[in-house]
Protein backbone atom coordinates (compact mmCIF):
# COMPACT_ATOMS: atom_id res chain seq x y z
CA UNK A 1 0.00 0.00 0.00
CA UNK A 2 1.16 3.59 -0.71
CA UNK A 3 2.26 5.45 1.70
CA UNK A 4 2.46 9.02 3.21
CA UNK A 5 6.18 10.73 3.30
CA UNK A 6 6.60 13.87 5.50
CA UNK A 7 8.73 15.76 6.43
CA UNK A 8 9.22 16.54 10.02
CA UNK A 9 8.66 20.11 11.55
CA UNK A 10 12.00 22.24 10.90
CA UNK A 11 12.22 26.16 10.25
CA UNK A 12 14.49 26.46 7.06
CA UNK A 13 16.62 29.84 6.92
CA UNK A 14 15.65 32.32 4.19
CA UNK A 15 18.65 31.23 2.04
CA UNK A 16 17.09 27.64 1.58
CA UNK A 17 13.42 29.06 0.99
CA UNK A 18 13.95 29.44 -2.48
CA UNK A 19 15.24 25.99 -3.06
CA UNK A 20 12.08 24.43 -1.20
CA UNK A 21 9.73 27.07 -3.09
CA UNK A 22 7.69 24.21 -4.35
CA UNK A 23 8.48 21.18 -2.49
CA UNK A 24 4.50 19.68 -1.36
CA UNK A 25 4.70 18.92 2.41
CA UNK A 26 3.57 15.20 1.56
CA UNK A 27 4.47 12.66 -1.14
CA UNK A 28 3.12 9.00 -1.85
CA UNK A 29 5.91 6.42 -2.43
CA UNK A 30 4.89 3.34 -3.98
CA UNK A 31 7.40 0.66 -5.23
CA UNK A 32 8.09 0.54 -8.55
CA UNK A 33 10.32 -3.68 -8.22
CA UNK A 34 7.98 -5.57 -6.65
CA UNK A 35 9.29 -4.46 -2.84
CA UNK A 36 6.36 -3.37 -0.18
CA UNK A 37 5.88 0.22 0.84
CA UNK A 38 6.43 1.74 4.12
CA UNK A 39 6.22 5.10 5.57
CA UNK A 40 9.76 6.90 5.27
CA UNK A 41 10.71 10.02 7.29
CA UNK A 42 12.34 12.25 4.95
CA UNK A 43 15.73 13.74 6.12
CA UNK A 44 17.20 16.94 4.56
CA UNK A 45 21.00 17.56 4.36
CA UNK A 46 22.47 21.05 5.09
CA UNK A 47 23.92 21.24 2.05
CA UNK A 48 21.82 19.89 -0.68
CA UNK A 49 18.05 18.07 -0.15
CA UNK A 50 18.68 14.54 -0.02
CA UNK A 51 16.17 11.27 1.00
CA UNK A 52 17.63 9.07 3.09
CA UNK A 53 15.72 6.08 2.36
CA UNK A 54 16.05 2.74 5.03
CA UNK A 55 15.90 -0.59 2.56
CA UNK A 56 16.69 0.30 -0.68
CA UNK A 57 14.94 -0.21 -3.92
CA UNK A 58 13.26 1.77 -6.47
CA UNK A 59 10.63 3.78 -5.80
CA UNK A 60 8.40 6.27 -8.10
CA UNK A 61 7.81 9.65 -6.22
CA UNK A 62 4.60 11.35 -7.14
CA UNK A 63 3.49 14.16 -5.74
CA UNK A 64 -0.15 13.97 -3.33
CA UNK A 65 -1.68 16.15 -4.79
CA UNK A 66 -1.60 18.51 -7.70
CA UNK A 67 1.34 20.80 -8.05
CA UNK A 68 1.79 24.24 -8.96
CA UNK A 69 4.82 23.25 -11.01
CA UNK A 70 6.76 20.66 -12.31
CA UNK A 71 10.12 18.89 -10.96
CA UNK A 72 12.72 16.97 -12.50
CA UNK A 73 13.51 13.66 -10.07
CA UNK A 74 17.00 12.36 -10.19
CA UNK A 75 18.66 9.57 -8.35
CA UNK A 76 22.17 8.80 -6.73
CA UNK A 77 22.41 4.84 -5.22
CA UNK A 78 24.83 4.05 -2.51
CA UNK A 79 25.95 0.59 -1.21
CA UNK A 80 23.85 -1.53 1.30
CA UNK A 81 20.16 -0.78 2.42
CA UNK A 82 20.62 2.66 2.02
CA UNK A 83 19.21 4.57 -1.02
CA UNK A 84 19.92 8.36 -1.49
CA UNK A 85 17.50 10.08 -3.20
CA UNK A 86 18.31 13.99 -4.56
CA UNK A 87 15.54 15.98 -5.35
CA UNK A 88 16.11 18.45 -8.15
CA UNK A 89 13.40 20.87 -8.01
CA UNK A 90 13.65 22.47 -11.19
CA UNK A 91 10.19 23.95 -11.83
CA UNK A 92 9.09 24.21 -15.34
CA UNK A 93 7.74 28.48 -14.43
CA UNK A 94 8.24 29.00 -18.02
CA UNK A 95 5.11 26.32 -19.13
CA UNK A 96 3.19 27.53 -16.47
CA UNK A 97 3.56 31.36 -17.24
CA UNK A 98 3.00 30.46 -20.64
CA UNK A 99 -0.28 28.69 -19.60
CA UNK A 100 -1.89 31.42 -17.86
CA UNK A 101 -0.98 33.50 -20.61
CA UNK A 102 -3.07 31.75 -22.81
CA UNK A 103 -5.96 32.07 -20.55
CA UNK A 104 -5.89 36.10 -21.78
CA UNK A 105 -5.16 35.07 -24.76
CA UNK A 106 -8.38 32.43 -25.10
CA UNK A 107 -10.78 35.65 -23.37
CA UNK A 108 -9.19 38.15 -26.12
CA UNK A 109 -8.03 40.48 -23.41
CA UNK A 110 -4.54 42.53 -24.23
CA UNK A 111 -1.56 41.32 -20.99
CA UNK A 112 1.69 42.53 -19.95
CA UNK A 113 4.53 39.96 -20.69
CA UNK A 114 5.32 38.15 -17.11
CA UNK A 115 8.72 37.17 -15.64
CA UNK A 116 8.93 33.67 -13.80
CA UNK A 117 8.23 33.86 -10.17
CA UNK A 118 7.95 38.51 -10.42
CA UNK A 119 5.57 38.36 -12.48
CA UNK A 120 4.81 41.91 -13.54
CA UNK A 121 6.56 43.17 -11.01
CA UNK A 122 10.04 42.23 -11.89
CA UNK A 123 11.43 45.98 -11.86
CA UNK A 124 10.25 46.79 -8.43
CA UNK A 125 11.66 43.51 -7.00
CA UNK A 126 14.97 44.27 -8.47
CA UNK A 127 14.75 48.18 -7.39
CA UNK A 128 14.82 49.11 -10.68
CA UNK A 129 11.86 51.17 -10.24
CA UNK A 130 9.37 52.22 -7.66
CA UNK A 131 5.82 49.86 -7.27
CA UNK A 132 3.60 53.00 -8.37
CA UNK A 133 5.74 53.61 -10.88
CA UNK A 134 5.97 50.90 -12.28
CA UNK A 135 2.26 50.15 -12.28
CA UNK A 136 2.05 53.40 -13.82
CA UNK A 137 4.37 52.15 -17.00
CA UNK A 138 2.24 49.38 -17.22
CA UNK A 139 -0.99 51.21 -17.54
CA UNK A 140 0.89 53.93 -20.13
CA UNK A 141 1.61 50.90 -21.97
CA UNK A 142 -1.61 49.71 -23.49
CA UNK A 143 -4.68 51.73 -24.41
CA UNK A 144 -7.74 48.32 -23.53
CA UNK A 145 -9.76 49.30 -20.73
CA UNK A 146 -8.84 46.10 -19.09
CA UNK A 147 -5.45 44.48 -19.11
CA UNK A 148 -4.26 41.31 -18.12
CA UNK A 149 -1.38 41.24 -15.94
CA UNK A 150 0.24 38.80 -13.67
CA UNK A 151 0.19 39.67 -9.40
CA UNK A 152 3.65 37.42 -9.30
CA UNK A 153 2.19 34.14 -10.14
CA UNK A 154 -1.46 34.83 -10.34
CA UNK A 155 -3.54 36.19 -13.01
CA UNK A 156 -4.84 40.02 -12.02
CA UNK A 157 -6.59 42.66 -14.39
CA UNK A 158 -5.98 46.01 -14.47
CA UNK A 159 -8.70 47.78 -15.17
CA UNK A 160 -8.56 51.07 -16.69
CA UNK A 161 -12.27 51.75 -17.71
CA UNK A 162 -14.44 54.73 -15.60
CA UNK A 163 -17.08 52.60 -16.59
CA UNK A 164 -16.12 49.18 -15.41
CA UNK A 165 -14.72 50.42 -12.31
CA UNK A 166 -18.09 51.74 -11.62
CA UNK A 167 -19.69 48.25 -12.25
CA UNK A 168 -17.41 46.38 -10.09
CA UNK A 169 -17.52 48.96 -7.22
CA UNK A 170 -21.90 49.14 -7.83
CA UNK A 171 -23.73 46.82 -9.87
CA UNK A 172 -21.60 43.77 -9.66
CA UNK A 173 -19.85 44.72 -6.09
CA UNK A 174 -21.33 41.41 -4.61
CA UNK A 175 -18.51 39.00 -6.76
CA UNK A 176 -15.76 41.74 -5.96
CA UNK A 177 -15.95 40.96 -1.93
CA UNK A 178 -12.55 39.86 -0.80
CA UNK A 179 -9.40 41.04 -0.76
CA UNK A 180 -6.10 38.82 -2.38
CA UNK A 181 -4.65 37.26 0.54
CA UNK A 182 -1.15 38.76 1.15
CA UNK A 183 -0.50 37.59 4.30
CA UNK A 184 -0.63 34.12 6.38
CA UNK A 185 -3.99 33.79 8.19
CA UNK A 186 -3.01 31.31 10.83
CA UNK A 187 -4.33 32.08 13.78
CA UNK A 188 -1.10 33.49 14.94
CA UNK A 189 -0.77 35.92 12.40
CA UNK A 190 -1.07 39.32 13.39
CA UNK A 191 -1.32 40.77 9.56
CA UNK A 192 -3.37 38.19 8.97
CA UNK A 193 -5.85 38.18 11.45
CA UNK A 194 -6.69 42.37 10.51
CA UNK A 195 -9.60 44.01 9.06
CA UNK A 196 -7.20 44.51 6.02
CA UNK A 197 -6.89 40.45 5.50
CA UNK A 198 -10.51 38.88 6.90
CA UNK A 199 -12.74 37.42 4.05
CA UNK A 200 -16.29 36.69 4.00
CA UNK A 201 -18.75 36.46 7.40
CA UNK A 202 -15.71 37.27 9.20
CA UNK A 203 -14.42 40.67 7.86
CA UNK A 204 -18.52 41.69 8.49
CA UNK A 205 -18.72 40.83 11.95
CA UNK A 206 -15.45 42.57 12.24
CA UNK A 207 -16.39 45.20 10.55
CA UNK A 208 -19.71 45.45 12.62
CA UNK A 209 -17.60 45.23 16.03
CA UNK A 210 -15.29 48.19 14.87
CA UNK A 211 -17.75 50.94 13.75
CA UNK A 212 -19.32 52.08 17.00
CA UNK A 213 -15.74 52.09 18.27
CA UNK A 214 -14.67 54.56 15.61
CA UNK A 215 -17.26 57.44 15.90
CA UNK A 216 -16.19 60.68 15.12
CA UNK A 217 -16.46 62.18 18.69
CA UNK A 218 -14.07 59.09 19.78
CA UNK A 219 -11.70 60.13 17.28
CA UNK A 220 -11.72 63.30 18.40
CA UNK A 221 -10.75 62.45 21.70
CA UNK A 222 -7.56 61.55 20.41
CA UNK A 223 -6.73 65.14 19.29
CA UNK A 224 -5.12 65.81 23.11
CA UNK A 225 -3.21 62.66 22.59
CA UNK A 226 -1.90 64.14 19.53
CA UNK A 227 -1.38 67.62 20.61
CA UNK A 228 1.02 66.42 23.68
CA UNK A 229 3.43 64.69 21.44
CA UNK A 230 3.57 67.52 18.79
CA UNK A 231 4.07 69.86 21.13
CA UNK A 232 7.28 67.82 23.08
CA UNK A 233 8.35 67.33 19.10
CA UNK A 234 8.66 71.14 18.42
CA UNK A 235 9.88 71.73 21.91
CA UNK A 236 13.03 69.40 20.50
CA UNK A 237 13.34 71.62 17.67
CA UNK A 238 13.72 74.56 19.03
CA UNK A 239 16.18 73.26 21.80
CA UNK A 240 18.38 71.90 19.11
CA UNK A 241 21.45 73.11 17.91
CA UNK A 242 21.50 71.64 14.60
CA UNK A 243 21.83 73.87 11.46
CA UNK A 244 19.91 70.38 9.07
CA UNK A 245 17.55 67.55 10.08
CA UNK A 246 17.12 64.31 8.72
CA UNK A 247 13.22 65.02 7.24
CA UNK A 248 12.36 61.43 6.98
CA UNK A 249 14.05 60.31 9.85
CA UNK A 250 12.52 63.32 12.19
CA UNK A 251 9.06 62.76 10.97
CA UNK A 252 9.49 58.77 11.33
CA UNK A 253 9.78 59.51 15.42
CA UNK A 254 7.06 61.86 15.39
CA UNK A 255 4.56 59.08 13.67
CA UNK A 256 6.12 56.26 15.83
CA UNK A 257 5.32 58.53 19.41
CA UNK A 258 1.70 59.33 17.76
CA UNK A 259 0.88 55.72 17.13
CA UNK A 260 2.31 54.95 20.26
CA UNK A 261 0.07 56.90 22.44
CA UNK A 262 -2.84 56.54 20.23
CA UNK A 263 -2.81 53.28 19.34
CA UNK A 264 -0.79 51.29 21.99
CA UNK A 265 -1.27 53.43 25.03
CA UNK A 266 2.00 54.87 26.18
CA UNK A 267 4.12 57.78 25.47
CA UNK A 268 7.54 57.88 24.54
CA UNK A 269 9.84 60.42 22.84
CA UNK A 270 11.60 59.20 20.13
CA UNK A 271 13.94 62.12 19.84
CA UNK A 272 15.03 61.79 23.27
CA UNK A 273 15.37 58.33 23.17
CA UNK A 274 16.41 57.48 19.56
CA UNK A 275 17.02 53.52 20.37
CA UNK A 276 13.88 52.81 21.96
CA UNK A 277 12.66 49.32 21.39
CA UNK A 278 9.39 50.70 20.17
CA UNK A 279 10.71 52.77 17.47
CA UNK A 280 13.41 50.45 16.34
CA UNK A 281 11.16 47.24 16.37
CA UNK A 282 9.32 49.21 13.70
CA UNK A 283 11.85 49.95 11.82
CA UNK A 284 13.42 46.56 11.69
CA UNK A 285 9.59 45.15 10.30
CA UNK A 286 9.50 47.61 7.82
CA UNK A 287 13.15 47.10 6.72
CA UNK A 288 11.61 44.58 4.36
CA UNK A 289 13.52 41.32 3.22
CA UNK A 290 12.87 41.64 -0.82
CA UNK A 291 12.94 37.31 -0.99
CA UNK A 292 10.79 37.08 1.76
CA UNK A 293 8.08 38.85 0.59
CA UNK A 294 7.94 37.50 -2.50
CA UNK A 295 7.81 33.71 -1.03
CA UNK A 296 5.11 34.64 1.11
CA UNK A 297 2.90 36.44 -1.54
CA UNK A 298 3.69 33.80 -4.00
CA UNK A 299 3.22 30.35 -1.68
CA UNK A 300 1.02 31.37 0.76
CA UNK A 301 -0.07 27.75 0.84
CA UNK A 302 3.60 26.94 2.00
CA UNK A 303 4.50 29.72 3.87
CA UNK A 304 0.98 28.39 6.18
CA UNK A 305 2.46 24.88 6.66
CA UNK A 306 6.39 26.09 7.38
CA UNK A 307 4.74 28.84 9.83
CA UNK A 308 6.67 32.04 7.91
CA UNK A 309 5.18 35.17 8.59
CA UNK A 310 6.09 38.39 8.02
CA UNK A 311 6.63 38.95 11.59
CA UNK A 312 9.12 37.22 13.82
CA UNK A 313 8.38 35.14 16.55
CA UNK A 314 9.60 37.60 18.72
CA UNK A 315 7.81 41.15 16.81
CA UNK A 316 4.86 39.41 17.52
CA UNK A 317 4.78 38.92 21.19
CA UNK A 318 6.12 41.67 21.22
CA UNK A 319 3.04 43.49 20.20
CA UNK A 320 1.07 40.95 22.20
CA UNK A 321 2.05 41.61 25.75
CA UNK A 322 1.89 44.93 24.97
CA UNK A 323 -1.92 45.49 24.41
CA UNK A 324 -2.44 42.77 26.61
CA UNK A 325 -0.61 43.79 29.67
CA UNK A 326 -2.35 47.25 29.21
CA UNK A 327 -5.82 46.29 28.44
CA UNK A 328 -5.39 44.07 31.75
CA UNK A 329 -4.27 46.73 33.76
CA UNK A 330 -6.81 49.47 32.54
CA UNK A 331 -9.48 46.51 33.28
CA UNK A 332 -8.33 46.11 37.20
CA UNK A 333 -7.57 49.71 37.98
CA UNK A 334 -10.99 50.90 35.84
CA UNK A 335 -8.59 53.08 33.76
CA UNK A 336 -10.11 55.26 30.91
CA UNK A 337 -7.92 56.32 28.16
CA UNK A 338 -9.43 57.97 24.74
CA UNK A 339 -7.14 55.58 22.96
CA UNK A 340 -7.23 52.43 20.72
CA UNK A 341 -6.78 50.37 23.54
CA UNK A 342 -9.67 51.51 24.97
CA UNK A 343 -11.55 50.78 21.76
CA UNK A 344 -10.52 47.68 21.68
CA UNK A 345 -11.92 47.14 25.09
CA UNK A 346 -15.38 48.15 24.18
CA UNK A 347 -15.28 46.52 21.02
CA UNK A 348 -14.51 43.12 22.73
CA UNK A 349 -17.95 43.93 24.85
CA UNK A 350 -19.58 44.94 21.61
CA UNK A 351 -19.02 41.78 19.56
CA UNK A 352 -20.43 39.68 22.06
CA UNK A 353 -23.81 41.88 22.09
CA UNK A 354 -24.08 42.17 18.24
CA UNK A 355 -22.81 39.03 16.96
CA UNK A 356 -22.40 36.60 19.81
CA UNK A 357 -18.75 36.37 18.55
CA UNK A 358 -15.92 36.04 20.87
CA UNK A 359 -12.52 38.12 19.95
CA UNK A 360 -9.67 36.32 20.18
CA UNK A 361 -6.71 37.65 21.94
CA UNK A 362 -4.56 37.75 18.64
CA UNK A 363 -7.90 38.97 16.79
CA UNK A 364 -7.92 42.09 19.17
CA UNK A 365 -4.57 42.81 19.18
CA UNK A 366 -4.40 42.22 14.74
CA UNK A 367 -6.74 45.55 14.66
CA UNK A 368 -4.15 47.70 16.89
CA UNK A 369 -1.27 46.26 15.07
CA UNK A 370 -2.65 46.88 11.69
CA UNK A 371 -2.77 50.88 12.21
CA UNK A 372 0.47 50.63 13.15
CA UNK A 373 1.46 48.91 10.15
CA UNK A 374 -0.61 51.14 7.60
CA UNK A 375 1.01 54.69 9.11
CA UNK A 376 4.22 54.42 10.32
CA UNK A 377 5.36 54.65 7.04
CA UNK A 378 2.59 56.23 4.96
CA UNK A 379 2.44 58.78 7.96
CA UNK A 380 5.71 60.17 7.65
CA UNK A 381 6.63 59.93 3.99
CA UNK A 382 2.94 62.13 3.11
CA UNK A 383 4.59 64.54 5.85
CA UNK A 384 7.54 64.61 4.32
CA UNK A 385 5.99 65.89 0.86
CA UNK A 386 3.55 68.14 2.62
CA UNK A 387 7.02 70.05 3.93
CA UNK A 388 8.58 70.25 0.75
CA UNK A 389 5.24 71.76 -0.39
CA UNK A 390 4.82 74.07 2.24
CA UNK A 391 8.60 74.86 1.83
CA UNK A 392 8.34 75.66 -1.93
CA UNK A 393 4.99 77.69 -1.61
CA UNK A 394 5.01 80.29 1.11
CA UNK A 395 1.96 81.57 0.29
CA UNK A 396 0.37 77.99 1.05
CA UNK A 397 1.60 77.91 4.05
CA UNK A 398 0.86 80.64 5.39
CA UNK A 399 -3.26 80.05 4.77
CA UNK A 400 -2.59 76.62 5.99
CA UNK A 401 -1.18 78.42 9.42
CA UNK A 402 -3.76 80.65 9.96
CA UNK A 403 -7.04 78.02 9.02
CA UNK A 404 -5.11 75.56 11.71
CA UNK A 405 -5.19 78.53 14.70
CA UNK A 406 -8.83 79.69 13.29
CA UNK A 407 -9.93 76.08 13.85
CA UNK A 408 -7.94 75.38 16.94
CA UNK A 409 -10.02 78.37 19.07
CA UNK A 410 -12.95 77.88 17.38
CA UNK A 411 -12.28 74.19 18.71
CA UNK A 412 -11.29 75.95 22.23
CA UNK A 413 -14.32 77.83 22.75
CA UNK A 414 -16.01 74.62 21.81
CA UNK A 415 -14.51 72.72 24.59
Amino acid sequence: MPAALRISAWKPSESALLLIFCLYIAFRISSGGGHGASSLELKTSDVSFCFNINRGGWYQVRPASPLSAKFVLTGSFGGGDQVRYRLLLVPSTFEEYTFLAAYFEEIGIEYDKATPFLGTFKAPFLKREHFLDNLETIYKRFDSGIIGIFDLNKKAYMVRSPEVIRLITTKYFDHFTDRRGLFNDAEHSLLGNSLFQLRGKKWKDMRTSLSPAFTGSKLRGMFVLMRDISESTVEHLQCSSANEIELKDFLSRYANDVIATTAFGFQINSNKDPENYFFMTGKEIFNLNTFKLLFITSFSWLAKVLELDFLSKRQSEYYMKLVLEAMDLRKKQKIFRPDMINMLMEMREIGLEVDQRKWSDTELVAQCFSFFAAAFDTVSSTLSFICHELMENQDCQNKLRNEIFQSLELRMENM
